[in-house]
């Protein structure tokens, strides 16, 4: 059982996985009063993978459409009717004023899911260097490999350049920063001003209270109590609580302290090659 709202009052926080994503949820749905879904999206661990029925994959790019039937599982995610996960299932039971979806496999289709829901949305972006020396830490990604993702021909199709990176790569930061690259291009791609907020995982992590009331009070237009926001952004993961250490308050410090010169080197050739020079955010 889960309670109906409108799906314009649910806000939807994309990233890439290992960027900061599900610490903004938590905060904004904490502070807001909303409840957080967690990877509704997601082909693997979903009851039922309802979501793979529905036409997700694990890059969801619609450049020639979608089905009525996609549209529709979306507007029923953003409405609280798609709660999947068995074992966090109870707590979606308690009523809240609305809901806070976090989702790392919606990044290249977030305009759509926004424009299918009217929800508002928020994207969350870390420097490429420092969420392939997080997801190389992390045992999620620890069998990533070509062979286990196929080169998505839809952002092919708009990037054609990025077959020849793809072809090329070969390291594991290297594979790492490509799909970095094809979960970001598309949504910082789009004309601005952007139709949702962008926020860099390092300026939270650097000013989170400056940052996050930005969010909130953007959103939400709701007055934001420094005591209760500095409460929520202590509760914290493990690996953001590092950035958090007064001698690594620049988020730089540790994948810096993490990976070798000639990784971060290759890195940042491969998200240059795959066309994000023009941000320049990789020195």
């Amino acid at each position: 059982m889960s309670h109906d709202y409108s799906s314009e009052e649910t806000i939807f926080v994309a990233g890439t996985g290992r960027s900061g994503t599900t610490w903004v949820g938590e905060v904004l749905a904490s502070q807001i009063g909303y409840t957080l879904i967690d990877e509704p999206f997601n082909v693997g661990p979903n009851l039922n993978w309802r979501p793979a029925e529905f036409g997700f994959e694990k890059v969801n790019y619609w450049a020639n459409g979608h089905s009525k039937s996609l549209e529709e599982y979306v507007m029923s995610v953003a409405r609280g009717k798609e709660l999947q996960v068995p074992w966090r299932k109870f707590k979606y039971l308690i009523r809240s004023d609305g809901y806070v979806v976090k989702a790392v496999l919606i990044n290249p289709c977030f305009a759509d899911i926004l424009n299918i829901t009217g929800a508002e949305g928020v994207f969350v972006v870390r420097h490429p260097c420092g969420v392939v020396s997080s997801q190389i830490r992390h045992p999620g990604w620890s069998h990533f490999s070509k062979e286990s993702r196929d080169l998505p021909q839809s952002v092919v199709e708009r990037y054609p350049h990025f077959r020849e990176v793809f072809e090329s790569v070969s390291s594991q930061e290297e594979l790492l920063a490509f799909w970095w690259a094809v979960e970001n291009i598309i949504p910082l791609d789009e004309p601005k001003p952007y139709p949702w907020h962008v926020v860099a995982y390092e300026s939270l992590v650097s000013r989170p209270i400056i940052e996050f009331k930005k969010i909130i009070e953007r959103i939400k237009n709701v007055e934001v109590k420094n005591k209760n926001l500095k409460k929520d952004v202590g509760k914290v993961s493990k690996s953001t609580k590092e950035y958090s250490k007064p001698q690594a308050r620049d988020p730089k410090v540790v994948w810096k302290n993490r990976l070798e010169d000639n990784q971060i080197d290759r890195i940042v050739e491969v998200v240059t090659r795959c066309g994000f020079d023009q941000w320049g955010l990789f020195r």
